[in-house]
């Protein structure tokens, strides 16, 4: 396993496979949604296997299959759920892990539980799914560039003439074992099935490949010391080559302190038997834990820090600066309300040394109190709106594409220069940094920026010696 993966950036969407490339340098890694692949694998071939060469990663999402509601794609006028269809990209995935997950998702209309991996009737369910969740990360991108498609010799002359190194492009960098989600009432339920799909996936795949365990949990089994002892214990003692960790609804800005106190210890536990382990959704503080705990963190384009295991829809897009002394994203009138306030838009020098000094911002910052509104352009819609009887007119604003692109790009450039900035410091001068931006901007952003000081009394707690 290289030891270079530090840096890993999740694609969510086609629309963001430009940033991987205009990126690819400054990041390790990739990792790619089963489903997203299912649904497109031509292009991604191309993509993965061309445009990108940089080591991937496929994630497997079965955890997916233990939310059936998930899995669905509701009908336009939501009035009969019952006509809702699979998603397409989900059903692609269905057809690969086989006739077991057809028949339970397809065919019964339900989630999987459990049971469906215990007793004799069931003893090979799991089995047969570890098969074909790991052939499918394994020849799911090969075998698109040598079968008889109608993009097949398309995808094969791009790869032969590529004029990158695209050793790496046809193979995963590790497996996944199959995995599914656990929470305190569930934790019995899933655990040994989940430590026995990592235990048949080695043994499937022998020294041929890394099989790595995720870990997908509620955060409040961080709470529940005899279930993370055990948890640690179990995983510890399985044939898992690394770890991946996923807690649900866990952001490290919103979180207590024992919470984060707490995965800082879980972390420690695991890492007893010196395996890597990558943080799959994080922020600044695990990519400060990147110094000698965490192996990586990956993040996705600029909300990919925290995730839900099964998240609620999304709102009204707006458009945000990171910060980079706050290691957030704000809303952009906010951020230029700090920037006024604080007069750090008086001229492009006091911007470059107070804000950022990223390449995005020195390419369209010349006289900053006008050029800063370039990352919060808007496009206004206006359209009726009706409630009851009374119909009302309504205005949104929406960021234009530029300033989404600017935005994007800002936050790109702001997490490479995290990677390489902590490597540099020791966890008191870590610590000491979010000290100071915490009693900097305190009076004008009050308990929004409290996270500051809770990762400054958990990280200047950490001992230097470990590094």
């Amino acid at each position: 396993m290289p030891t270079t993966l530090k840096h890993l950036m999740r694609l969510g969407t086609h629309g963001e496979k430009k940033y991987f490339k205009d990126f690819k340098s400054n990041y390790d890694a990739i990792i790619i949604n089963a489903n997203m692949i299912a649904h497109t694998v031509n292009s991604m071939s191309t993509f993965l296997g061309c445009e990108l060469s940089k080591p991937f990663i496929i994630d497997p999402q079965t955890y997916a299959f233990q939310s059936y509601t998930h899995l669905l794609q509701q009908n336009k006028n939501k009035k009969n759920l019952s006509d809702a269809k699979l998603k397409k990209s989900f059903q692609s995935l269905i057809n690969k892990y086989g006739e077991f997950l057809n028949d339970i998702i397809v065919n019964q209309k339900r989630s999987i539980k459990s049971s469906d991996f215990v007793g004799d009737k069931n003893s090979s369910n799991l089995e047969n799914l570890c098969q074909n969740v790991l052939a499918y990360q394994q020849n799911t991108i090969t075998s698109e560039t040598t079968t008889n498609s109608e993009y097949s010799e398309y995808i094969q002359y791009e790869l032969e003439n590529c004029s990158e190194d695209n050793s790496l492009a046809l193979k995963p960098e590790f497996l996944i074992a199959p995995y599914f989600y656990m929470t305190r009432n569930t934790y019995k339920s899933w655990i040994d099935i989940n430590i026995e799909s990592i235990n048949k996936s080695k043994q499937i795949v022998q020294s041929q490949s890394e099989v790595y365990a995720q870990i997908v949990m509620d955060k409040d089994i961080l709470l529940d010391s005899e279930k993370i002892d055990d948890l640690c214990l179990k995983y510890k003692n399985s044939a898992a080559d690394g770890f991946l960790i996923w807690l649900d609804k866990f952001d490290e800005k919103d979180v207590s302190d024992l919470y984060l106190d707490n995965f800082i210890q879980f972390l420690k536990n695991l890492k007893a038997i010196k395996k890597p382990i990558y943080q799959i959704y994080g922020s600044y503080f695990s990519i400060i834990l990147t110094k000698d705990i965490l192996s990586g963190v990956c993040h996705g384009m600029e909300y990919g820090e925290n995730r839900d295991v099964y998240p609620v829809g999304g709102g009204v897009p707006v458009s945000k600066f990171y910060y980079p002394a706050l290691h957030k994203r704000l809303l952009y009138r906010d951020a230029l309300d700090v920037l006024l306030r604080m007069d750090y838009l008086k001229d492009k020098n006091t911007y470059f040394k107070n804000v950022c000094n990223c390449r995005n911002c020195h390419e369209i910052i010349n006289i900053p109190i006008e050029d800063f509104s370039k990352y919060g352009d808007v496009n206004s819609t206006t359209f009726k709106r009706k409630s009851g009887n009374r119909e009302s007119t309504v205005t949104m604003d929406y960021p234009t594409t530029d300033a989404k692109d600017l935005c994007l790009r800002h936050y790109l450039y702001n997490k490479i220069n995290e990677f390489k900035h902590v490597e540099a410091l020791s966890y008191s001068e870590c610590a000491n940094e979010l000290n100071d931006s915490y009693n900097q901007y305190y009076d004008l952003l009050g308990d929004n920026i409290d996270y500051l000081n809770t990762w400054y009394n958990i990280i200047s707690r950490l001992d230097s010696s470990e590094e």
